[in-house]
């Protein structure tokens, strides 16, 4: 389960803005451990280091996209207006 200082349960990423989400995000995939992500935005797909890189830079970079946490089976789907994670599996969330 995702449920945690950046996830609600229902999909939702808490945060009061685009920087607000993407530190608690880049925060709680440090909390539970994540060693890589991979970030799919502007069509190119990259596979990054997920405590040695500036994550919330490179979301607030990205503008919009998708942040795959393979270890963890979810992704979080990010633009300028929210973000949402959702499982991989396609089991609601």
């Amino acid at each position: 389960m995702m449920h945690g200082n950046a996830f609600s349960p229902h999909g939702h990423v808490e945060g009061s803005d685009a920087r607000d989400r993407a530190v608690r995000v880049a925060g709680e995939l440090a909390e539970r451990g994540v060693g890589s992500v991979e970030l799919r935005a502007r069509g190119v797909s990259r596979v990054l280091a997920a405590r040695v890189t500036d994550l919330p830079g490179e979301l607030l970079g990205a503008v919009r996209g998708e942040l795959i946490v393979h270890s963890l089976g979810v992704k979080v789907v990010f633009d300028e207006s929210g973000a949402s994670w959702e499982r991989l599996d396609g089991e609601q969330v």
